[in-house]
């Protein structure tokens, strides 16, 4: 969560930045120091971070402002946003987030829109036996290894999880991190295994092996937030549009 000194320092930075901005259009400078802007949050979306830096390449030889916010829940995503100090967030959401997400973001003046939806997946390392298992195998083998999980805004998410697998939550090991980059790590260097969407980002972590949980009625849902009555500048636009292009195949399941 954001606290309410970092917002009040970011509000003192964007201020400070309109004044070098007049400063400098008074001073004539301007048409040759003019930056563009993009202020982006993201949660529980490690492949944003792919698209960040595709973003800086698109605008090189352009003077940048750019900055990627890495919030360990949506509510802190969606602060930045509604105090414009991002121009966009983006989400990643379990079924019953997702419905509070929306009734919030309505209050708050916020417009949310649906990328797609995945189903979840076993997602495990190759020091994990399993892994190395051809085919499907019964889910009550997982209960032999660590579940690891993010963060403590997930933790009813967590036990109905484990509890869709038949893995009692107060027998299992659970190990708890705060970023998606530690649970991979994690998942990808050890026995322990969690459940997760299989989004573009995994495919960084060589050594992870997603393993579908089919008939299971339990979804991570993507999307992206603005602001209701602001329209986008021209670069956030160009974000959004490599974002949706790339993720155009993403289809919700049926």
């Amino acid at each position: 969560m954001v606290t309410p000194f970092e917002l009040e320092y970011l509000h003192h930075l964007r201020a400070v930045k309109r004044e070098l901005d007049a400063t400098e259009a008074f001073l004539g400078q301007a048409p040759h120091r003019i930056r563009l802007s993009l202020n982006i949050a993201t949660t529980k979306c490690i492949w944003i971070n792919d698209f960040f830096s595709g973003i800086i390449n698109h605008y090189d030889g352009n003077q940048l402002n750019f900055s990627l916010y890495n919030t360990e829940n949506s509510d802190a995503a969606m602060d930045l946003v509604h105090t414009s100090a991002c121009d966009l967030a983006f989400v990643s959401l379990t079924g019953p987030e997702q419905k509070e997400l929306v009734c919030r973001s309505r209050s708050m003046g916020l417009e949310y829109h649906k990328l797609y939806a995945s189903p979840m997946h076993i997602m495990l390392g190759r020091k994990n036996p399993l892994y190395h298992q051809e085919g499907t195998f019964p889910l009550k083998e997982l209960s032999k290894y660590p579940y690891v999980s993010y963060g403590t805004s997930r933790q009813l998410a967590t036990t109905h999880a484990l509890k869709l697998l038949g893995i009692s939550p107060h027998l299992h090991s659970i190990i708890r991190v705060n970023t998606n980059n530690a649970l991979y790590n994690v998942v990808e260097n050890t026995k322990a295994f969690t459940i997760s969407a299989n989004t573009p980002g995994k495919h960084s972590y060589r050594h992870v092996r997603a393993i579908p949980l089919d008939g299971l009625p339990f979804f991570i849902e993507v999307g992206w937030l603005k602001l209701r009555r602001t329209d986008l500048t021209t670069t956030a636009l160009s974000f959004l549009h490599h974002v949706t292009e790339a993720l155009a195949d993403r289809q919700p399941p049926s």
